[in-house]
């Protein structure tokens, strides 16, 4: 199965072999001729790193016990709705 990165490249190389400007054929596609670049390069077409890229967690991500201490307070009688028969979390 060819991914679609790939597809896109090869209609874009189409239409710039039969006369059409790389910008406008890029254009056509709805890319920009920068994302066409990052995709094609030395002569192939490059994979989509996103998935394997290191995220490391945000900064205010909460702890286990910042977490567990707000699903038991969302569920304290106080503050509960009638005829709500679930909790939260």
């Amino acid at each position: 199965m060819v991914s679609e990165r790939a597809e896109y490249v090869n209609l874009i190389q189409e239409a710039n072999l039969a006369g059409a400007r790389l910008h406008l054929a890029c254009e056509e596609a709805s890319i920009t001729l920068r994302t066409y670049r990052r995709w094609y390069r030395d002569g192939k077409v490059t994979a989509d790193k996103r998935p394997d890229a290191v995220r490391p967690p945000p900064s205010n991500k909460l702890t286990e016990a910042e977490q567990a201490l707000i699903v038991e307070v969302c569920n304290w009688p106080k503050f509960a709705i009638a005829n709500r028969p679930y909790t939260v979390g």
